[in-house]
Formats: structure tokens, C-alpha cells, sequence
């Protein structure tokens, strides 16, 4: 799903966004940001050559003298050609080719590890130099190239015409040389010599094929691979050189025998074709090498074809399938694959594994597939590691799709458009069922390793959690052939959406045992929906048994006493009031009714005051009749937005955590009930708590310092005021920074007490954390460790609340003297990933000293931007509570006079809000604030 940035509260502006603040802003900052990181606080002055702007032209010879240590990192478009990062500070050449033919670049002679790049500047003298370079060549360090020292070295063919501009032949290259690592520095030489002569004997075998004879086809790529391995040259043209070949030499030219004796799919050309997913056997043994050195060196190769029917996350898996290290693969063909030419097959590769992820027992890869493309996987074993056999498991693209057999539970769900009902099975308390597969079909997503085709015939259990707990599936002792067991969660609503993404929502698996005893379990939360599947193991078997499910069952809740109204009546309820409440102990249940008062609206709803001495982890349950919310409030009600919102029919529990503190606990209908007096539906509530330390938004603070400094005029919040990053129903991980470099402004004083705005429309709560940070450079917020240094955090829960903003203090665990502070403060809210609903700041729709700036890697968005058109006018509230300039207001500098400076920044503040020129305290930098400093001239008392 593509991540996009949305407003908290206006669906229809969601599209609106999505153009508007990504894709504008972005690009403007990644540039700048990137080289404020890389400078500051660099020490002596860089090397003249540091910049790709002003490189140093060199020709044939040895150039020395050259060093990095001083150099910054300079990172050009496309300049991870090579397939890794070059992350060290960098120098830069121009060279100007005087030959037609093989040219060696060589820093062979440096005294560190080095990586070389090459670009052709295309528009020479056009503008910034990264926005004209395009990638032809590079090469890593490495240590056979240069008999261990500290370079790397590559050969070009120049025989091409890449006139120019510039008035060379062959136009300008602009050659990179940097660390390998971030902390790689040292001097550099670096040599450029002409390669005309090979260096080793010619054959007529192709370069990328191992052979007994010495040298290759091409007098080029011969002399390339030579230089990297004299060996090439000197026995046989070995494995080795033709993998360095394939690396090296360009253009890449493919060459595989079909007839040479391997299997029938040992060539990449005659790759087997599927079109279903499956775990497919294969042996490496007889195999031989065919195809680039994509990813690293490779070994025998074997190759399969697919085309996706749809687009998606397609993956290809030799993890644990194997008895040997295998390795994979995956090229794009394109729409014409008949079409397709292998030679350059090199720069098809899509994915591939070298991480590691399963050990020495295979690779792991996903990708995304696009529809009415062709793609090639590819399994090797690893250069020095023995070829083996064993299955690689292929995952298509998938879609949920259901022809329902002769089985009543066959299918998992029916879709209609966007919407899915669940069909199967309904598990409603703990119980056992047969089942017999017999002419079932199979609907689900592909299970890995499957019987070598794919997942066979299914049928489908669901049930809906009323309380957390545990849930057990198990067909053990009864079941006549192997199965699979998996367990799938939903959450809390259904669409169409949910079954595409099934085989990313498994929870559990039991996978196989040959008696068919298979047996799992998973945690389970109240309100979500969970699926369960059980599959035959292979297309002929058609198993019968029994499967017990056992669900977290909800206690009947006997009341200890009722909620005092008559019968209908709506006697305890009100927000404006501090009567009517029912008090509730924990661990008590109370019964109740919702009734209809008010012509028709559903007005009755019930209170009740929770005290708790201590914090407290809360679980909620409740039984009602209808669809029920309930919620908390604290006892202000009306001033204070909902902490937490347990909505569900039958039986529900909630769970989170409380500060001490006394709580207002609300319940009301979803929907309008229907029934009135004694026909009224019912409810019952009970609370249970365990003593924990919570994570806490807001402070007991008895009394807030003199002065403050807002964010916005008013400070007050407006409903739907901010932004989140991301998808439909959901919101991100995002951050969001305040300024306030008018504090930069005061010499004296401290920082003590921080309200911020923040609200977090419907899902279930989550954590967050609030962050005040030294902007050290005293421009634009970054990111922590560019520019931002983390003074002092707090983690904080970020309670749902039924589309309500709130604000909360943060008092400080010390005073934060402004004088400490090198630029000026910055708040920063990291609001964590929500399952529903979209957590993120609230705000005011009014003008502002300092914009808010939003950051998340989830959307690409790597350091902090501006929020941008059409969500300008979604401002963040927060405002600063200190001590500066409490004795002697007027000193706005904190120099302990009030003096011109003072009214210079008085004067610049005019007319703006939240500003340090405020002395009144009217929001607005006016007349009276000059009338009130021109009174305090002097030195402070």
C-alpha cells in the first residue's frame, strides 16, 4: 500500500494530500539537509578537489598527493551503480581521454581502503553538477586487485563515441574516489594508464564461462580480468575469472549450452515455466554456472519463469529447503520476454538474498510483482560451497477467490466490492466439530513449503474475540491424513482489503505432522475478528477428523447492585455537573439500561467515578444487549477529551493503563436502542485493575512558572486539526517539531513546563513519546543527531479519543536553563504506528511565529519538512512555560537591563503572537507592550 499523508478528521481531503505535501516538499529539502549534516562541525578547511563542481583534471600517469581526511561526502544521483553505498568522504577527478580503447583507473597506490565511481557529466557547464551525471562504471575495494594495498581498480573500453561539449573526443568523465566505510580517510593516489596491449593470450571462448584455455573472446575484457587476477591468464580460465568477467567486463554478454548436458532448466534461456505458486524440487548437482554475477559471486545455476497474473508481493524462498547454502535471484523480462536479450540480464535483477536471513539453509526474497510482467528466479550455491538439491518455494501475487465446492465451510468469506463477509464456520464458545474435506476447494494464500504444487483443498472457522485470552486450535487424535493449521487475524472491522493482504495476517501455523495431529495457539484480543484454516497436505488426500477450538469465554456478570435509575429513567448522567455520578469499585459489577428520553435521540447515558490511588493497568468488560460504547473520561468530563473507548456487542474487554486519579467511566448505545421504560436493553459493567507503573500523559503541576510562549494565537484546539502519514484507516509512525527560536533570544531563565496538543481519532491506544531538543544550529529542524541533540524525553500513551483533541502538560524533571541550550529549543511528538483510527497532533487553523514540521521514514519523508499546501493552516499547539525574565519582564534578552537591544526585538516581534516582545499577555506584540517596556528603562531591580 503506498504510503500517503491525511488529515486526521477530513476524508475529503485525503486525496488532495497526497500530491500536494509529499512530493512538493520532499525533493526541496533532501538536498540541503544532507549537506548541513556532512559539515558541521568539520574541522580544517576541505580539499580543493572535495566537490564534484570543481574536480581536479588528470590524464595518463600516477597522481599523488591527494587526501580525504578533510574531505566531506558528496552523494550524486545513482551513485550506488555497484550495488553498494559509498559512504565515505570523497574527492573528485576529471578525466579527459586521449585513447580510443581499454583506460585503467587505478588507486592502487592509497593507503586506504577506496571505491571508485565514474559518471559522464552530460551537460556540461548546465548547472549543479550532481543534476547532469549519469553512472557508467565502479568498482569496490578490493584487496586482490591491488595485492592487498588499500585500492580499488577498474578498466573501460573508450572505443565508444561519448563526444561532448567539452570538446573531447570522447567527452569529460568525472571519477569518484572514496572511503568504503563513513570513517574510511586517508591519501589517495591514483593512476590512469593506457590498456591497449592485453595482458594475457585471447581465445575464441566467451569471458563469462570457465574454460581451460587462458584469456577469452574479448581482448578487453580479457586485460580487465587480468589486472583484478593475473591467474586468468597464467592457468585456466577458471569459474573465478569468468564471474570477475561478468562483474567487470561491459556490456555483459550471455552465453549458456542448452545441450551441454545439465537439467532441462539449467540455462536461463530454458527456464522451467509455472503458473501457480509452489515449492518445486530441484538438484544443483549436475547444473552448471549460467547467468551475471548479480548480487556477488555465484555457482551453478537452475532457473524457473512466471508471469504474474496481478499485481503484489511475489517471493521466492529456498530457506530451510534445502541441504546446502542456496541462493536466489530474481530478473524482470518485461511485458515481451520472447523479446528479451540476455546480454542484458544484468540489469534486470529485481531482488536478491545476501543477508543471510536463514543461515547457511538458503535465501528469502520478496519483491514486488507487477502484472503482465515476466520474471526469472534463480537458485546457485554460493563459490566454494558444495551444489546440492532440495525445493524453492514461489509465492505469486494473490488474490482471494472463492468457487465454493460441495462443503458448506469451504469458502473463508464472500466479497462484494470493497466489503467481505465472513462466511465459514462462526466459533462462538469453546467446541469440537467434524470435519471431512471431501470436494473442497482451496481459497486461501499458498502455505510454504507446499506438497511441491501448491496449498491443496481448505475449508474455514472464524470467530469474533469478546474478551482477551487465549485461543487453542487442535486436531490431534482425530484427524486421518496430515494437515496444516493456520491462524489469521483480521482486527476489529472487515473488508476486501483484509483478504488481500491474508498471507501477511498469519498468526500461528502447525504444519504437517504425519499423524495429523497439529495443534497451535495464539493471543487474541476482544472486539478482532480472527480466521482459522485447516488444508489438506496434498491434492489426493482428502482428510476427516475433529478440530476443538477453545475461545476466551466471557463470565456471566452477575450485578452486585444496579445503576439507581428507575425503570427507563436517566437520573446519572449529564457532563456539566459534578452530581449524578455512581461510584464503582474494582472488581464490582454494576447492570443498567439505556433508554430513550428525548424525542427519539438516545440520551441516556451512565456514569461512573473510578478513584485510583495508584496507577493501574484497567481491563474493562461488558455485556449489553445492543452495541455498546464505554468510555473514560477524568472528572473535568466536558474539559477533557476521552482517554479510552471499549465498543462492542455481547461481551468485551479492554486493556490499558490508568494514572492515579479519579476517572469518569460513560456508557451509552453505539446506535439509537430501541426501547423505552422497562423495555430499555440492558447492561453490565465490571472493572478489574493491577497496580502497575503507567506511561502518562499530563502533570499534577500545582503551579505553572510566570511566562509563556505559544506556538499559535489562540493556543486553543479545533476538532480535525492535524495530519497523519498514512494509508486508509491507519496511521504511521510519524513525528511532528515545533520550534521556538525566539528562546534563543533570552541570555537567563529556564524552561519548565510544556502543554502540547495531540489527539488520536478512533483504534486502540498506543504509545508515543515526547521529546524537547537543542536545535544546534539554529535554523530548520533536521533530524536527532544532524542537528537536534535530545535534552529530555517521556514516554507517553496516546489514548483514543472519539474524535476530541486534547492538550497535556509535561513539567520537566528539572528546570532547562535557556543558557544551556546552544540554538533553541525544539518540541518534537513521535506518535507510534495505530491499528485503526489516525494518531497525531492537534492544533488550531490560526497563524503561527514557526511552522510545524513533520518527518516519517514510512512515507519517504526522511528529515523534518514543512507541512505544506493544502494543510498550511493545520498548526501544532504548544506552548512553553519558564522563568525567563520573571523579575524584570521588559529584559527580553535576559541581560538584566532593559535597554535598545530589548526594544529591537520588541520591534521585530510587532504584531506577531506568542512572542517574547508579548508583555501583556494579549497574544499579540502591540502598543501596550511598548508602553510597558519604555516604563521598566533601566537596569532590573
Amino acid at each position: 500500500m503506498k504510503p500517503t499523508m491525511k488529515p486526521t478528521m477530513k476524508p475529503t481531503l485525503k486525496p488532495t494530500l497526497k500530491p500536494a505535501l509529499k512530493p512538493t516538499l520532499k525533493p526541496t529539502f533532501t538536498l540541503g539537509l544532507v549537506a548541513a549534516a556532512l559539515t558541521t562541525g568539520a574541522g580544517a578547511a576541505p580539499p580543493s578537489n572535495d566537490t564534484c563542481a570543481n574536480p581536479t583534471t588528470v590524464g595518463l600517469g600516477v597522481h599523488s598527493g591527494f587526501s580525504t581526511v578533510e574531505a566531506t561526502a558528496e552523494f550524486p544521483r545513482d551513485f550506488s551503480k555497484c550495488g553498494e553505498i559509498f559512504l565515505g568522504p570523497d574527492i573528485w577527478f576529471r578525466l579527459e581521454p586521449s585513447v580510443s580503447g581499454l583506460t585503467t583507473i587505478s588507486t592502487c597506490g592509497s593507503n586506504f581502503p577506496t571505491n571508485i565511481a565514474i559518471y559522464r557529466y552530460e551537460c556540461e557547464g548546465s548547472g549543479p553538477c550532481r543534476d547532469c551525471l549519469s553512472p557508467i562504471a565502479c568498482a569496490g575495494f578490493s584487496a586482490k586487485s591491488c595485492d592487498g594495498a588499500g585500492g580499488a581498480s577498474l578498466s573501460m573500453d573508450l572505443s565508444n563515441d561519448w563526444s561532448g561539449s567539452d570538446g573531447f573526443q570522447f567527452g569529460a568523465l568525472y571519477v569518484r574516489v572514496s572511503g568504503v566505510a563513513a570513517t574510511d580517510v586517508g591519501n589517495i593516489t591514483i593512476a590512469i594508464t593506457d590498456g591497449e596491449t592485453s595482458s594475457c593470450d585471447t581465445s575464441g571462448e566467451a569471458c563469462n564461462v570457465p574454460h581451460k584455455t587462458p584469456g577469452c573472446a574479448s581482448p578487453t575484457c580479457c586485460n580487465a580480468v587480468c589486472l583484478i587476477d593475473p591467474t586468468c591468464c597464467e592457468a585456466a580460465w577458471d569459474i573465478g575469472c569468468a564471474e570477475i568477467a561478468t562483474a567487470n567486463c561491459a556490456p555483459y554478454i550471455y552465453f549458456c549450452n542448452p545441450d551441454g548436458g545439465g537439467p532441462t532448466n539449467d540455462c536461463a534461456t530454458h527456464a522451467t515455466a509455472i503458473d501457480e505458486s509452489g515449492a518445486y524440487p530441484f538438484s544443483l548437482i549436475t547444473a552448471r554456472p549460467d547467468g551475471p554475477a548479480t548480487c556477488g559471486m555465484r555457482g551453478q545455476s537452475l532457473w524457473w519463469r512466471f508471469t504474474a497474473t496481478q499485481s503484489g508481493i511475489a517471493s521466492i524462498s529456498t530457506c530451510r529447503l534445502t541441504n546446502f547454502n542456496a541462493r536466489a535471484t530474481v530478473y524482470d523480462l518485461g511485458t515481451n520476454p520472447d523479446n528479451f536479450d540476455f546480454n542484458n540480464l544484468s540489469t534486470a535483477s529485481v531482488a536478491c538474498d545476501f543477508d543471510d536471513f536463514c543461515g547457511n539453509l538458503g535465501d528469502q526474497i520478496s519483491f514486488n510483482a507487477v502484472a503482465g510482467r515476466t520474471y526469472l528466479a534463480r537458485v546457485d550455491n554460493e563459490i566454494g560451497t558444495p551444489a546440492g538439491q532440495g525445493r524453492i518455494a514461489v509465492t505469486l501475487p494473490w488474490a482471494y477467490a472463492c468457487s465454493t465446492g460441495t462443503v458448506e465451510n469451504d469458502c473463508a468469506a464472500a466479497i462484494n466490492g470493497s466489503s467481505a463477509t465472513l462466511v465459514g464456520t462462526e466459533i462462538i464458545d469453546s467446541i469440537t466439530l467434524p470435519f471431512d474435506m471431501s470436494g473442497a476447494t482451496i481459497d486461501g494464500p499458498f502455505i510454504m513449503p507446499g506438497d511441491g504444487t501448491a496449498t491443496a483443498q481448505d475449508i474455514w472457522y472464524w470467530h469474533r474475540a469478546r474478551r482477551n485470552g487465549t485461543m487453542q486450535v487442535s486436531t490431534c487424535g482425530t484427524a486421518n491424513a496430515p494437515v496444516w493449521l493456520e491462524i489469521y487475524g483480521l482486527g476489529k472491522a472487515l473488508d476486501a482489503s483484509d483478504f488481500a493482504e491474508l498471507p501477511n495476517r498469519t498468526l500461528a501455523s502447525s504444519l504437517g505432522t504425519p499423524a495429523g495431529c497439529e495443534s497451535t495457539s495464539v493471543p487474541v484480543k476482544g472486539a478482532e475478528y480472527y480466521l482459522v484454516r485447516i488444508a489438506s497436505f496434498a491434492r489426493e488426500s482428502f482428510p476427516v477428523g475433529a478440530v476443538t477450538i477453545t475461545v476466551p469465554e466471557c463470565e456471566d456478570l452477575v450485578a452486585m447492585r444496579d445503576d439507581g435509575e428507575g425503570c427507563g429513567a436517566d437520573t446519572n448522567g449529564g457532563c456539566t455537573t459534578s452530581t449524578g455520578f455512581t461510584e464503582i469499585a474494582l472488581g464490582e459489577t454494576i447492570s443498567g439500561s439505556l433508554a430513550f428520553q428525548v424525542d427519539g435521540v438516545p440520551a441516556d447515558r451512565d456514569w461512573y467515578l473510578l478513584s485510583l490511588d495508584v496507577g493501574m493497568q484497567i481491563e474493562i468488560e461488558c455485556t449489553s444487549e445492543v452495541p455498546t460504547y464505554v468510555f473514560l473520561r477524568d472528572q473535568l468530563l466536558c474539559q477533557q477529551a476521552s482517554y479510552a473507548i471499549s465498543n462492542d456487542m455481547s461481551c468485551t474487554t479492554t486493556s490499558f493503563c490508568l494514572p492515579a486519579g479519579e476517572h469518569a467511566i460513560v456508557v451509552r448505545a453505539v446506535e439509537p436502542v430501541v426501547g423505552s421504560g422497562c423495555d430499555a436493553p440492558n447492561y453490565s459493567l465490571r472493572v478489574i485493575g493491577t497496580s502497575t507503573l503507567c506511561a502518562s500523559v499530563g502533570d499534577d503541576v500545582a503551579e505553572l512558572p510566570p511566562n509563556q510562549i505559544s506556538s499559535t494565537n489562540p493556543p486553543g484546539l479545533v476538532p480535525g486539526i492535524g495530519v497523519s502519514c498514512g494509508a486508509e484507516g491507519i496511521s504511521f509512525a510519524t513525528e511532528y517539531a515545533k520550534p521556538f527560536p525566539e528562546l534563543a533570544l533570552k541570555a537567563a531563565g529556564a524552561l519548565e513546563v510544556i502543554d502540547f496538543g495531540w489527539q488520536h481519532n478512533r483504534g486502540t491506544t498506543n504509545n508515543a513519546v515526547i521529546e524537547l531538543y537543542d536545535d544546534v544550529d539554529g535554523g530548520a529542524p533536521v533530524r536527532a543527531g544532524v542537528d537536534l541533540v535530545l535534552v529530555e524525553s517521556r514516554t507517553i500513551q496516546l489514548w483514543t479519543t472519539l474524535d476530541l483533541p486534547t492538550v497535556h502538560r509535561w513539567k520537566l524533571a528539572s528546570p532547562r536553563n535557556i543558557a544551556d541550550f546552544i540554538g533553541h529549543p525544539v518540541v518534537v511528538l513521535k506518535t507510534s504506528a495505530s491499528d485503526q483510527g489516525f494518531a497525531s497532533f492537534a492544533g488550531t487553523n490560526a497563524p503561527e511565529t514557526t511552522p510545524t514540521y513533520i518527518r516519517s521514514t514510512f512515507c519517504d519523508i526522511t528529515d523534518f519538512i514543512p507541512i505544506g499546501s493544502p494543510f498550511e493552516d493545520h498548526n501544532w499547539t504548544v506552548t512553553v512555560w519558564g522563568t525567563f525574565g520573571e523579575s524584570c519582564p521588559a529584559d527580553i534578552n535576559g541581560d538584566g537591563e532593559v535597554s535598545a537591544a530589548d526594544l529591537s526585538l520588541l520591534l521585530a516581534s510587532w504584531g506577531l503572537s506568542g512572542a517574547a516582545g508579548d508583555l501583556d499577555g494579549d497574544q499579540v506584540v502591540g502598543a501596550s507592550d511598548l508602553s510597558l517596556l519604555l516604563g521598566a528603562w533601566g537596569v532590573c531591580e
